[in-house]
């Protein structure tokens, strides 16, 4: 009897890390697809889908391309990075997804700790409009979307 339950017990395990295993692959930018949203764990490698709606979202996938040479975003006008995984041999176009008081390096190349490192800070968000004329005074950088929207970034820390 305790040989049939080891048995069982061991086909159980077996089955629960094989079925972790599958669920934490394939979570990452490179098999996102157009549409997806991302989340930012400890750097642009470690990332993971998540939904939209969710407020930790702060990427959004442009688009995929199988090539490492940097076009991935040539045809996407949204696109504020594309990152290169030369081990899957693709690279990923994304759009920052910012809220208002985020803090961005001042490449845009990802978020930044608003409390430790310099770079922008997300003062509005202008919403179904192209127009950036409603953006503060004291605003630096201006990122007009097509959906249209309008981010308009201050210097952080502010000087």
């Amino acid at each position: 009897m305790k040989t049939a339950r080891r048995g069982v017990v061991m086909t159980f395990l077996l089955g629960l890390v094989l079925t972790l295993a599958a669920c934490s692959s394939g979570s990452g930018p490179t098999t996102a697809v157009a549409g997806d949203c991302l989340v930012e764990a400890s750097s642009a490698d470690d990332m993971n889908v998540v939904e939209c709606a969710d407020a930790e979202a702060k990427w959004s996938v442009l688009a995929v391309a199988d090539t490492t040479d940097g076009t991935v975003c040539a045809d996407q006008p949204d696109g504020d990075i594309y990152l290169t995984f030369e081990d899957d041999g693709k690279s990923v176009c994304l759009r920052l997804l910012g809220a208002v008081g985020d803090c961005a390096w001042t490449d845009f190349s990802g978020l930044a700790d608003c409390e430790e490192d310099s770079g922008y800070q997300l003062a509005t968000i202008l919403e179904d409009t192209d127009d950036e004329a409603g953006c503060p005074a004291e605003t630096e950088q201006v990122r007009v979307y097509s959906d249209p929207s309008v981010y308009c970034w201050i210097r952080w820390p502010a000087s």
